[in-house]
């Protein structure tokens, strides 16, 4: 009796114990984010890649996410940093960090990185 008593407790310790999620991982999680491809310099804007894809980047819960352009897809990795001022992603050929451009009291983020076809793409929701 004794025995389950204590393992019990040990369990509800642990279970409490683990980290919660912020509102920045949440809000990221939630949803897919697509983006607006940028070149790099400047002179033009638009929707999809330059073969007609939307780029889309999923956040996917233990740091894992996914950057899709068109049939091409990106398995990376992602953190947030311990301020929750900007978002780290790193897979193949991408090395990032991501500035986030609004609070979350704004009810916003937006955030922009350098992708493997070299020009910049800024995600949005």
């Amino acid at each position: 009796m004794k025995i389950t008593f204590v393992i019990i407790i040990i369990l509800g310790l642990l279970f409490s114990c683990s980290p919660e999620q912020s509102e920045l991982e949440n809000y990221l999680l939630a949803h897919p984010w697509y983006g607006m491809n940028i070149d790099m310099d400047g002179l033009y804007a638009e929707t999809q890649d330059r073969l007609g894809y939307i780029p889309k980047l999923t956040f996917e819960p233990g740091g894992l996410s996914t950057l899709s352009m068109g049939d091409d897809s990106y398995e990376c990795k992602w953190k947030i940093d311990k301020e929750e001022k900007e978002i780290i992603i790193r897979g193949p050929g991408i090395d990032s960090r991501v500035f986030i451009e609004k609070s979350i009291s704004e009810g916003i983020y937006s955030f922009c990185f350098h992708d493997l076809h070299n020009y910049t793409i800024y995600f949005y929701k």
